[in-house]
């Protein structure tokens, strides 16, 4: 019993594991580095090849039982983030989300010099390039279910007087009624600027000596705590990816 308790490690709210080391960190960066290359160069994204560690502007990580979870940003620009060791969000930070400030009239002078900008872009072509990430994420989006998005629009902007078209297109892919992937398009830059998807596809490679390099034995255990009432004594179950 005393082994056993000594390999159990109880998991963070956000199933992180309580434990981090110089050598993990190595590896995280390293590893969200390199495989980010492939698609930078993939996406088309203004950046010079191969991506240098000057170049990071930001970085975080964290160990989770599946593989990393943290962020990394390049040249104060793109952001890249990764939960359980999958890819699930990509923004390009000089282009951010149309409808974002929580100021009105901050919302508005920003979409107004949008407007200004020429769109180098029609639907059809922003929907190309949208298909072309789809294919960078991998074998997943290779059944039909996936060959055409659910929702293929320009962006709107409804002011008191007109309905204005933005230089921003949105594309969105769903199975059984749940998001898979959302993608948007700028006709400014003419490419994409903001990915978020649930779809488990897009990984980074674990090492298998992932638990050695966080300090704990390979035969350890890891659960979580059951949310319990007052003054109930917490409860714990094994953790189930």
């Amino acid at each position: 019993m005393t082994n056993l308790l000594a390999n159990i490690i109880v998991l963070t709210s956000l199933n992180l594991i309580p434990t981090n080391t110089p050598a993990f960190q190595n590896y995280a960066l390293h590893t969200m580095l390199t495989n980010v290359e492939v698609l930078v160069a993939q996406w088309g994204l203004d950046m010079r090849q191969p991506i240098k560690t000057n170049t990071v502007t930001h970085f975080q990580a964290s160990p989770q039982p599946e593989g990393i979870r943290g962020n990394i940003v390049f040249n104060n620009r793109y952001l890249f983030r990764f939960n359980s060791g999958w890819l699930t969000e990509f923004n390009d930070l000089n282009e951010p989300s149309v409808f974002t400030s929580e100021d009105a009239r901050k919302e508005r002078a920003d979409l107004k010099r949008r407007l200004e900008k020429t769109n180098l872009l029609t639907l059809e072509k922003a929907e190309k390039i949208s298909e072309s990430v789809l294919r960078s994420w991998g074998e997943a989006f290779a059944g039909t279910n996936f060959s055409k998005p659910s929702i293929r629009q320009q962006m709107r902007y409804y002011s008191q007087d007109a309905i204005h078209q933005l230089p921003y297109y949105e594309f969105e892919w769903k199975k059984s009624r749940r998001t898979i992937m959302r993608v948007e398009v700028s006709g400014i830059i003419s490419n994409v600027v903001s990915i978020e998807t649930s779809l488990p596809s897009y990984k980074l490679p674990q090492p298998t000596n992932y638990l050695e390099m966080l300090g704990l034995s390979t035969n350890t255990v890891f659960v979580r705590r059951r949310p319990q009432p007052p003054p109930l004594p917490p409860r714990y179950e094994v953790y189930q990816p």
